[in-house]
């Protein structure tokens, strides 16, 4: 391409020839137009040869020396070189504003750069939480019940708490640590009462792997002190309360953990959300 957009010796030299053949021709012109009382070129010249004061033409090698000398003249005046002056310094401002431009242009575009490459590294940021929240496993305590075996007489003989524990999230979880607590209640609390039964922490043997929906448990504790209050609790006049915590870790190593409380509605015959008390997540 770059050959092809410049000029090769052969149409240089031929450029050449047709500049050399205009300059001769024009010059063998102006010395038979010179002499014609009409010129080709309206120039009045006092010829020096020419003795008789007859008005003629200047030839053509004249007219370029004259025009040299006129602009050579023109060119080393006082008054070219003052307006010079001030056409270069009116040039050197405009050379100025348009650099302070140029300037102003390359600052919005190194800010606007900078802006862009921000929101990209907060997009990534963002994007990167955002398939975290949706990889990390969640773990929830399903299946929570509360039993009581009975005899013939209808005589309660033991009673057990049990939960499970289900990942509702999409990456597998590595169970650390479990425990249950299990509190009686009186429906009327006052100020500084102390529950009727606390069974303090029961903990599991909890290194288990829980897969993406998958269900581990039950983790089932017999509670021999809750027999006395079976029948109340039953009733409704007593309040049952579990509390169900665990820590999970995900395959990267961080660290997922949630405490919350049931309680046992006796009319459903099942444990209902109370009080979550502390989340990791």
């Amino acid at each position: 391409m770059f050959e092809q957009g410049m000029m090769n010796r052969d149409d240089m030299r031929f450029a050449g020839y047709l500049i050399a053949g205009y300059l001769a021709f024009a010059e063998v012109l102006s010395w038979e137009t010179s002499k014609w009382p009409a010129c080709l070129v309206v120039s009045e010249y006092q010829s020096a040869d020419n003795q008789s004061g007859n008005q003629t033409c200047a030839t053509f090698h004249e007219g370029i020396i004259r025009g040299a000398t006129f602009l050579w003249g023109f060119l080393t005046h006082d008054n070219v070189t003052a307006a010079a002056t001030v056409v270069i310094a009116v040039f050197t401002w405009t050379l100025w504003r348009s650099s302070e431009k140029l300037w102003r242009v390359t600052r919005l575009s190194t800010i606007a750069a900078r802006r862009s490459a921000n929101a990209a590294v907060r997009a990534a940021e963002n994007a990167e939480k955002a398939l975290h929240s949706l990889e990390i496993p969640r773990v929830y305590p399903v299946e929570l019940k509360f039993s009581v075996f009975e005899d013939p007489h209808h005589a309660p003989l033991i009673a057990t708490v049990s939960a499970s524990l289900k990942n509702f999230g999409r990456s597998p979880a590595f169970l650390k640590e479990l425990y249950l607590i299990v509190a009686v209640t009186n429906l009327v609390r006052h100020a500084g009462d102390r529950p009727l039964y606390h069974s303090g922490r029961i903990p599991f043997m909890a290194e288990d792997v829980i897969g993406d929906k998958e269900t581990v448990g039950p983790f089932e504790k017999s509670i021999h002190e809750l027999v006395p209050y079976c029948s109340r609790i039953k009733d409704g006049s007593l309040h049952l309360g579990l509390l169900v915590s665990h820590r999970i870790d995900d395959a990267l190593g961080n660290t997922f953990g949630r405490g919350a409380w049931y309680v046992w509605n006796p009319r459903r015959q099942k444990f209902v959300a109370g009080v979550q008390l502390w989340t990791d997540n």
